[in-house]
């Protein structure tokens, strides 16, 4: 006897199937008999069921409890085999529900069959209870096919059996001669008859299982048009070989088998087209193993050739109406809509291969906030895609991958849906997808971060460290190359989602720095929160203008804190406050007109300066006799020198009434009033002299260094300079220190007035 050998102790389904055995029965004897070894021999496993046997009675001889663990073993195994059993009972009630549809077609084809024939019939003959009956004869056109004779036939010996019915006995019977009448055959070509229907090979489709998806008119449609394209494609190619697809269906159908319905097998790839079309992928039918059946029929390179043809007529589906837009949760755009790109904006400005949006539907969603602003949404997924090329790149380098992680990685780029990922591979696209989420979170003002450390931890276990490293280096140059128009946009797009989020306001304008700060500040300057913006940018900038507007917006509404009136006097001239509270008090509205009146504050106000005519009168004239009585004691001296006398005392009574300072500007200095310069005066202007000296000596200071002066006056850098231009107006009229080019310098135009001024001061 030959015993044959298996290589696998479990006997599956198909095997029970080939077998011709039940599992519910191997089952059942298992769990009763087991240890006998009589569900191996009902199952023809003859070796293991004598090894079973031997077992069992060498133990019942020697009191051994080896039979002990054979039963309990036996038992478990009849436990598979009951829900193999259950499966068996499944494919049964699934063939049973086949037949039983296959029925309902039938019927339904032959009420067509027996529809159209009475159609026909209608139009040979027509019968009247009013008139006589008529025969005509007709001749029988030339038949261009079997069907059509057919069909001729039928209405030919129905006609000739209804003529036969007529009662003889009717004497008033009109009988018409017909041989002069011209015969005509039927024009068939004329007859409108659809392109499938001639070629017979929806006819010929056997459908033994439909799926419900079916039920959507335009699918059903498609797939029968598709189904079609495909059949006249085989038939051609194999009439190039000198057979035919009619052929291939007969031998196919004499070999027998229980996957022998080509034509259906054809049907099912084109379902499985036109599903995947519409709704993104193959989430109805993947027909991987129809192209399976039929390279067993028809060879490889048939299959491949019409896997080919099945992406060429893949891109021609027409594009969904509103029954199949509404099926697959399809946008007005016909594209699906995904969870990350939810209104199809991403997909609108960059186009995905097959592989990167595959590799994106696999990924597990993420829910957070994020995801609702577009110019987020669009750089995560753009990096996580980056990184995935890198991974991918990776595997067909001579990096050090474990075998397990690899195929891991591959088997994540063959999937096509996401439900039948394993754990690990869930992990990683889990994982990546978070670590590039956390990416561009970093740039997002106002935003949390991610915990990433155990992502890490997840990507570092399956990845090679050349492509870790890679990954990192793509994150680095990713978040430096986020610049000012990419978080502008960012920013922008955050607010229109969150109008009501004043921190990212502030951020905003103290973003926009010289381009267009004041502008925003202004048109936020009617916001509900704009106290908080204000005040945040006061704690934040250093842009004088910016500090004005929000200092001056503030106190329209509340006073100002003890620190802030500090800063507000270090910024405005305090000779010009009374000129302030007036502004406030008007309580205008933030503009670039009310800007232009502050930045006027921070200049020391024009100081009027009256003199008494009289007085000089009367001083020229004490003067002619001071001269005169010179004369008597130091002798004639000419005119000229007597001019230049005069000329002296002239300029020093001029410059004693110039020192004479009027803080009000309407105030008149009266004729016995004298007024002293304070020695604070006298200090202030000798440091603003230093100053002057040391930019004319060398031409430029810079920043820092000019930070330290006006520190060492107790003031801001920009308060200093106002101070130095509004001591230097009175002589200028103009603003002499300018900061440029991160330096403090001379204004070119004034650079030989101040060194006049300077060296006169020496």
């Amino acid at each position: 006897m030959k015993f044959k050998i298996h290589k696998k102790y479990f006997i599956r389904l198909s095997e029970f199937k080939q077998l011709k055995r039940n599992p519910f029965i191997a089952g059942i004897l298992s769990i009763i008999f087991g240890f006998l070894g009589i569900h191996r021999f009902y199952s023809k496993r003859l070796v293991t069921g004598l090894i079973f046997l031997f077992i069992s009675i060498y133990s019942i001889k020697m009191d051994n409890i080896l039979i002990g663990f054979l039963i309990l073993f036996c038992f478990l195994e009849g436990i598979v085999y009951l829900i193999e059993g259950l499966f068996f009972l499944k494919e049964k009630f699934v063939k049973y529900r086949i037949l039983k549809a296959n029925k309902k077609i039938e019927s339904k084809e032959n009420r067509y069959i027996k529809e159209k024939e009475n159609q026909e019939e209608s139009k040979v003959i027509e019968n009247s209870e009013e008139s006589n009956t008529t025969l005509v004869e007709v001749k029988e056109p030339e038949k261009e096919n079997q069907e059509e004779s057919e069909v001729i036939g039928k209405v030919e010996e129905e006609t000739i059996r209804e003529v036969s019915e007529i009662d003889q006995s009717e004497e008033d019977i009109e009988i018409i001669d017909v041989s002069t009448l011209e015969v005509s055959p039927i024009e068939y070509e004329n007859i409108e008859v659809e392109e499938s229907i001639k070629n017979n090979w929806i006819e010929k489709l056997d459908i033994p299982y439909e799926r419900k998806i079916m039920e959507i008119d335009q699918i059903k449609y498609e797939t029968l048009r598709f189904y079609f394209k495909l059949c006249e494609f085989i038939d051609k190619k194999l009439k190039d070989k000198k057979s035919s697809l009619n052929e291939e269906i007969a031998s196919i159908e004499r070999e027998g088998g229980y996957y022998s319905n080509i034509l259906y097998t054809i049907y099912c790839i084109s379902e499985g087209c036109v599903t995947k079309k519409y709704s993104g992928g193959y989430n109805y039918y993947n027909p991987d193993y129809s192209y399976q059946l039929l390279e067993k029929h028809l060879g490889s390179e048939m299959q491949k050739d019409v896997l080919e043809e099945a992406n060429r007529i893949e891109n021609h589906i027409s594009s969904p109406n509103e029954e199949t837009r509404r099926y697959f949760d399809l946008m007005d755009c016909g594209i699906e809509r995904t969870w990350w790109d939810k209104d199809g904006s991403i997909r609108s400005s960059r186009k995905f291969n097959a592989e990167e949006a595959n590799i994106l539907n696999l990924t597990p969603a993420r829910n957070t906030t994020v995801w609702n602003i577009y110019e987020i949404r669009k750089r995560i997924v753009y990096l996580y895609i980056d990184l995935w090329k890198t991974i991918l790149d990776g595997l067909y380098k001579e990096f050090i991958w474990q075998r397990k992680n690899k195929k891991i990685i591959k088997n994540i780029i063959k999937h096509n849906n996401r439900y039948y990922l394993t754990s690990d591979e869930e992990k990683i696209l889990s994982s990546l997808i978070r670590i590039a989420e956390n990416s561009v979170r970093k740039i997002m003002p106002n935003t949390q971060l991610l915990d990433v450390d155990y992502d890490k931890k997840i990507i570092s276990k399956y990845l090679p460290k050349e492509i870790i490293s890679a990954i990192e280096a793509k994150i680095y140059y990713f978040e430096k190359s986020i610049g000012y128009a990419d978080k502008k946009e960012i920013l922008e797009d955050m607010i229109s989602l969150n109008p009501n989020d004043w921190k990212l306001k502030v951020e905003e304008i103290l973003m926009l720095r010289q381009d267009g700060d004041i502008e925003k500040l202004i048109e936020y300057s009617e916001d509900d929160n704009f106290i908080k913006i204000a005040k945040n940018i006061i704690r934040e900038s250093e842009n004088e203008k910016l500090l004005l507007l929000c200092l001056y917006g503030v106190e329209t509404h509340e006073k100002l804190s003890q620190k802030n009136s500090k800063l507000l006097n270090q910024i405005i001239n305090p000779n010009n406050m009374d000129m302030y509270e007036d502004l406030i008090e008007a309580k205008e509205t933030l503009s670039t007109e009310l800007l232009e009146k502050l930045l006027e504050l921070r200049k020391a106000k024009r100081k009027k300066i009256e003199l008494n005519m009289e007085k000089v009168e009367i001083s020229k004239k004490e003067l002619n006799k001071t001269v005169d009585i010179l004369k008597e004691y130091i002798g004639e001296e000419s005119e000229e020198e007597s001019e230049n006398i005069n000329n002296n005392r002239l300029a020093i009574i001029l410059e004693n009434n110039k020192n004479t300072e009027i803080n009000e500007t309407e105030n008149e200095i009266e004729e016995d009033e004298k007024v002293d310069i304070k020695d604070d005066d006298q200090k202030e202007n000798l440091k603003y002299i230093d100053f002057l000296k040391l930019i004319v000596d060398k031409e430029k200071v810079s920043i820092k260094e000019g930070k330290e002066i006006a520190l060492n006056n107790n003031v801001l850098l920009n308060v200093f300079i106002s101070n130095v231009n509004g001591e230097l107006y009175d002589y200028i009229q103009d603003q002499a220190i300018l900061i440029e080019d991160d330096c403090i310098k001379i204004d070119d135009f004034y650079v030989d007035m101040v060194k006049e001024l300077v060296n006169n001061e020496e």
